[in-house]
């Protein structure tokens, strides 16, 4: 186990290191749901992306509420820091490298070959967007538990110690297995093919058949709840005709093989489309191929080469769940997928080196060979620990990712709509609107990106061009949330604020939430209207209290001479929430500070907030503070000052 430890840290150890990155933002950093869980239970009731009852986004039908369960434990423990994810991420492989050990012992009962197998597992580059990426565990915990199933079956089954505790091991991993990752859908087809090749000869079917049965049960029951849950079992294909898809297996199988075995590139995002030409002589090649590899298949059967047969079959089976048939995602295919099936190419790999190995000894100078077999597994080790090393630095931060998808993927609007987004989140608006040019040139369709680039081009001032972008994601049915709020900041940031409101109600229309309470509550008081303006304001706070919706409330009774409340709510809005409160924030509601205790006559209180504030435009914070505002704030900074002096 330390070896296997300290290979997975030579690995994926820099990993710790690294911050959220892409879907970790929705399903952790700003996922409410794992952060008030108000019991665990209710954890299973809900879609992994809590869409509710309907599959409403077609490509994230997805049941993984023991992935919501270790989001929800770990946010108790360690709240939003990255580290902690990452390490367990990286813990979850140590384990699952150990039990991919234990499976060789069982199998092979041979030490060496066992460990050099979960060693090659550790330290596959292919590992990197499971290992390092923290939304990627979802592969490591399904395949955790599927090998605990698996290898609890074979111990059962051959009977090397209590049936009993082995035979509930292997229930229990199967069914947390099953609620990890759709990709535990293939266990039920791969224990068949394990009893086929490996045991038919020894136990009887009679024996396996309740086995197989309760499998069975347990996947319907499985799909009862999925369907339950979501609405649908799985979401609508999202590529191609039937016919496409199924002639594409052979192309998507032979891409696999090329990653696992390094001829392809590690990708974030592989931009391959579905086969919509069979006669094409690349499409030749990806059927001779799989013919080939059911040949060697079947020769490796007939020779009574059975672990090497079914390792080797194991690869396909593992992956039948991403090939198309439905959809679990939204790609044709992808590293992350290649977690489980790995390992049969880990076994391969180890029993034809070891063969290799066996039979360079016998020949003449054992000892060169052996040298040369050392240096050989050295040297391979060194060399993916390097490639794992390399891929895993671009999974640091978004920017990182997505910087380096580019190059590989240069093809893909969604990769670099991602960018984009990327830069956004950091408030580098510039480079945004550059990466959501290129997507919308890849494709002029894209709703989204046009809906992101008014964003960002608001945000920069520039709101004409930002209405021509948001307008165009009008015509091309984006109707979001976020399209329509966004459509009501570039009106007001135009002066007309009688087309905003309109914006805004679309916006509650489609979905009830706090920003458009909040901005349509801003209108409201931009007109004069302050009761009207609180009543949004109070609604944006039942929805999430944040410092922006205390502190226009608190503006509101400023603005009545009601300074008491106006400085509750002020006060709140400092200390409601550390996380979200920004220094532009903070500089406004020092300032209505000021205000609201000159107001109340209490000059002293009134100068400590102004210097506060005074302190943050100093430090070049963005104000859109009015002249008259940041002239009273110095005038209570002096005043204070001279009264401190005399």
């Amino acid at each position: 186990m330390t070896l296997l430890f300290l290979l997975v840290s030579a690995a994926f150890g820099q990993a710790v290191l690294h911050g959220f990155v892409w879907d970790d933002h929705g399903l952790i950093v700003h996922n409410e749901y794992i952060k008030t869980v108000s019991s665990w239970s209710s954890l299973f009731i809900n879609s992994f992306w809590q869409l509710g009852k309907n599959v409403e986004d077609q490509t994230r039908s997805f049941y993984r509420p023991i992935i919501s369960l270790s989001y929800a434990a770990e946010y108790m423990l360690w709240g939003l820091n990255p580290r902690g994810y990452h390490l367990v991420n990286i813990i979850a492989h140590c384990i699952c490298a150990w039990i991919v050990y234990a499976l060789g012992i069982t199998l092979f009962n041979d030490r060496a070959k066992a460990l050099l197998a979960a060693g090659v597992f550790a330290i596959l580059p292919i590992h990197v967007e499971n290992v390092t990426w923290i939304s990627g565990r979802t592969d490591v915990f399904c395949a955790l538990f599927y090998l605990l199933a698996f290898t609890s079956y074979i111990r059962c089954s051959s009977k090397q110690s209590s049936g009993s505790i082995w035979f509930a091991l292997f229930i229990v991993g199967y069914t947390l297995s099953l609620l990890s990752k759709e990709m535990a859908l293939s266990f039920p087809i791969l224990l068949v093919a394990y009893y086929l090749i490996c045991q038919r000869k020894k136990i009887e079917w009679a024996d396996f058949r309740p086995v197989l049965l309760l499998t069975i049960l347990i996947t319907i029951g499985y799909l009862y709840m999925r369907g339950d849950i979501l609405g649908k079992i799985s979401g609508a294909p999202q590529f191609g005709t039937t016919g496409e898809r199924i002639a594409s297996i052979p192309m998507v199988f032979v891409r696999y093989i090329a990653l696992l075995t390094g001829l392809e590139t590690i990708d974030p995002h592989h931009n391959t489309g579905l086969i919509t030409n069979i006669v094409t002589f690349s499409y030749v090649f990806y059927v001779l191929i799989s013919i080939a590899f059911v040949a060697l298949t079947l020769i490796m059967c007939c020779k009574g080469m059975n672990r090497s047969a079914f390792f080797t079959v194991w690869i396909p089976l593992t992956l039948l769940p991403v090939f198309n048939f439905g959809t679990f995602g939204d790609i044709i295919y992808a590293d992350r997928f290649l977690y489980i099936p790995s390992i049969g190419y880990a076994y391969i790999l180890i029993i034809a080196a070891t063969s290799t190995y066996s039979f360079l000894i016998q020949a003449p100078k054992k000892k060169l060979w052996k040298t040369v077999s050392y240096g050989v597994l050295v040297g391979y080790a060194s060399i993916q620990i390097i490639l794992a090393n390399i891929h895993a630095r671009y999974w640091s931060d978004d920017i990182s990712l997505f910087s380096h998808a580019t190059y590989t993927s240069p093809d893909s609007a969604y990769i670099h709509y991602n960018l984009g987004f990327s830069y956004a989140r950091k408030g580098q608006h510039h480079s945004a609107v550059k990466s959501y040019a290129k997507a919308i040139e890849l494709f002029p369709n894209y709703g989204r990106a046009y809906t992101n680039m008014g964003f960002s081009l608001k945000e920069l001032g520039d709101y004409k061009k930002a209405l021509a972008y948001l307008m165009t994601a009008i015509d091309l049915n984006n109707h979001s949330v976020l399209l329509y709020n966004n459509l009501g900041d570039t009106y007001r940031g135009l002066g007309l604020v009688d087309r905003a409101i309109p914006c805004y109600r679309l916006s509650l229309a489609i979905q009830a939430n706090n920003a458009s309470y909040n901005n349509l509550g801003e209108c409201f008081l931009s007109l004069g209207d302050i009761e009207a303006a609180k009543k949004e304001f109070y609604a944006a706070l039942e929805m999430k209290p944040t410092p922006q919706v205390y502190n226009n409330l608190g503006l509101c009774f400023l603005k009545k001479k009601l300074y008491e409340k106006s400085i509750d709510y002020l006060n709140m809005a400092l200390t409601v929430s550390s996380e979200s409160l920004n220094p532009a924030q903070e500089l406004v509601i020092h300032a209505n500070l000021a205000r609201s205790w000159q107001g109340r006559g209490n000059s002293s209180q009134a100068a400590n907030h102004a210097k506060r504030a005074i302190t943050l435009l100093n430090e070049k914070t963005p104000s859109h503070l009015s002249p008259e505002i940041l002239q009273l704030l110095n005038q209570l900074v002096v005043e204070n000052s001279n009264g401190s002096a005399s």
